[in-house]
């Protein structure tokens, strides 16, 4: 094999790896490096190009090339936040400690994550650390981890030293969504809307597939009519077929006589 043929093949080869992980990452089973997948979302730790300020963290979460719809993290269960604590851990060269920049912010003296849910009505609110009086006038979230913890903090929303974040891209939204369509329907992504969708068998429609469909009820109220109008008609042909032979009885009957 020349070199002109393999430089082809494997040219080749590299174009399909690329087209592939182009349609995992469309059907949300896969996201392009250096991102992690974990539990439908694509999470990028942007320890490379760290940020003075929570909004400019914000704002490059939001224009990260090739990621689309990507925010500042919201971390929305235990498990998240343990992979995330893990990830954050086994990327930090050796530091005694880190803390990065997540989508949490005070905004009308109520913690808001980036998905506009209250901090305290989520699971990781048990790791959420305020005692501190010095930064009660903090309005910007961290995560702070070190070799033995980790907790949620208040800290400055501008900085003179750069601080690193987490972006999080949703891709798989009917990951922790598949239940919400109930037992008739099946949950699917809309990747060109950001968004999903119920897909409800035929007999039934509605957000969760509660309901019967117009479809479904004509269907059925057709099936009701048919088995009615076969049982009439054949209660009908019987009661002639028993007058037939009542009228070929009597008339055996008189010619015997």
């Amino acid at each position: 094999m020349n070199y002109f043929t393999l430089v082809k093949k494997r040219s080749y080869e590299a174009f399909q790896l690329l087209k592939e992980a182009k349609e995992n990452v469309k059907h949300g089973i896969q996201c392009l490096p250096p991102s992690k997948y974990f539990a439908g979302s694509c999470y990028t730790y942007m320890k490379t190009l760290p940020a003075s300020s929570w909004e400019r963290a914000h704002n490059n979460c939001l224009s990260l090339p090739m990621i689309k719809d990507a925010g500042l993290l919201a971390i929305e269960s235990i498990d998240e936040y343990e992979f995330i604590e893990r990830e954050l851990i086994g990327l930090k060269s050796g530091s005694e400690s880190v803390s990065v920049y997540i989508g949490l912010r005070k905004i009308n003296n109520t913690w808001l994550w980036s998905n506009n849910i209250p901090l305290k009505e989520t699971p990781v609110y048990r790791f959420w650390v305020d005692n501190n009086r010095d930064i009660l006038a903090y309005d910007c979230g961290i995560l702070w981890l070190a070799r033995n913890t980790s907790v949620i903090t208040p800290a400055p929303c501008v900085e003179q030293a750069l601080r690193p974040y987490v972006c999080k891209q949703t891709i798989d939204r009917c990951y922790n969504h598949s239940s919400n369509c109930g037992k008739y329907g099946k949950c699917i992504n809309l990747p060109s809307m950001n968004s999903r969708k119920c897909q409800c068998r035929f007999f039934y429609t509605g957000d969760q597939c509660e309901k019967w469909s117009s479809h479904g009820l004509q269907v059925i109220i057709g099936c009701v009519i048919i088995v009615i109008a076969f049982i009439a008609s054949y209660i009908i042909n019987f009661d002639r077929s028993e007058d037939s032979w009542s009228f070929r009885k009597s008339t055996y009957e008189q010619y015997q006589m």
